[in-house]
């Protein structure tokens, strides 16, 4: 089995972000990291995280 997608999902919006996670990661192929900038998605990019 092919190890999880990793994707990163931005959105200022946090209900959106919480309800977009909990469909993407549903097809169990993709692991959901969240940010509510662009900001913060570039730190976690930076930091490795992604």
């Amino acid at each position: 089995m092919s190890p999880p997608l990793l994707v990163l999902y931005v959105d200022d919006e946090p209900s959106l972000l919480d309800i977009g996670k909990i469909y993407l990661e549903r097809s169990g192929i993709c692991n959901v990291t969240v940010a509510e900038s662009g900001f913060t998605a570039l730190e976690l990019l930076k930091e490795g995280k992604i």
